[in-house]
């Protein structure tokens, strides 16, 4: 259907903020919107499978998980996560052709859709852009009509990557969707970094740890010196100022850092953003902050 930037713009005025899932108990700075597709590269063992199932239980959708896991282990996961939320529907799809996996999709009402791993989709040969296209797109029109959102975990290369290049195979697994992210062990034994790029909305990285009970929480990234929030207060004042006149006080720091250190410094009590921290991540509006 064809439509002019005006009318898109209408529309997304008329259906109001896209919802943000949260990522454990982080909304703001969640990755996964509705309406969106992701692709999620992990090493193995490093726990992508673990992160999903906590993180989605939590969002308020039907979620259809497509695992390569068989029942036993599902049935040890669902007993080590006790009492809870009940939106998971697991399908053991091992063994299962392409068409019999597209036709549990189907049938089922889902509103997340996860496909772990995509080796399910029978892909032969992951460098082939063709074949990568082929096998993926289907699900992401299945989503796109029911304007749900779908994950697909995947395994990266021996060598790694940035900006998304991480994942191994064809560069058609990251065209394919709208949004790229890793997740890479870090110094920490028990923490995990996810990273990522998208077409549209900004990927702020986030570290989650697993504490000894199995509880994921996020923690504060400390890539910030004092010396820097320092001097972020001193180009404020009590009075509002946007970004971009804060920005233009420090030439040799990029926005995306300037506006990390600002929230960190919300946080912490020190300075006030409008709208406020607790209304989350805005699209298309223009922040203000000040001095608390």
């Amino acid at each position: 259907m064809l439509k002019r930037l005006s009318e898109l713009r209408a529309s997304a005025t008329a259906r109001g903020p896209t919802t943000r899932f949260p990522f454990l108990d982080e909304t703001e700075r969640s990755p996964f919107l509705a309406g969106r597709s992701y692709l999620v590269s992990a090493y193995p063992f490093t726990g992508k499978t673990e992160l999903m199932v906590r993180v989605v239980r939590e969002w308020p959708e039907e979620v259809l998980y497509i695992s390569e896991e068989p029942a036993v282990i599902w049935e040890d996961r669902a007993t080590a996560l006790g009492d809870g939320p009940d939106n998971l529907l697991v399908c053991h799809a091992m063994g299962l052709t392409l068409p019999e996996i597209a036709a549990v999709a189907s049938a089922t009402n889902w509103g997340v859709l996860i496909v772990d791993s995509v080796k399910l989709l029978g892909i032969r040969d992951e460098n082939a852009v063709a074949e990568v296209t082929a096998k993926m797109r289907p699900f992401i029109a299945a989503q796109q009509a029911r304007n749900g959102l779908i994950i697909f975990l995947h395994h990266t290369r021996k060598g790694g990557g940035n900006h998304g290049e991480g994942a191994a195979g064809s560069h058609a697994f990251l065209a394919v969707v709208d949004t790229a992210l890793e997740l890479l062990r870090v110094k920490e034994q028990n923490q995990r970094l996810l990273r990522g790029e998208s077409r549209v909305d900004p990927v702020e990285s986030l570290v989650y740890a697993r504490d000894v009970e199995g509880h994921f929480t996020v923690v504060e990234i400390p890539v910030q010196g004092p010396q820097l929030m320092d001097r972020i207060l001193t180009c404020l004042s009590h009075e509002w100022m946007i970004t971009s006149e804060i920005k233009e006080q420090l030439s040799d720091v990029s926005m995306d850092k300037v506006v990390q250190v600002l929230r960190g410094l919300t946080r912490q009590g020190k300075v006030e953003r409008d709208p406020s921290m607790a209304e989350g991540k805005m699209q298309g509006v223009t922040y203000r902050w000040r001095r608390s």
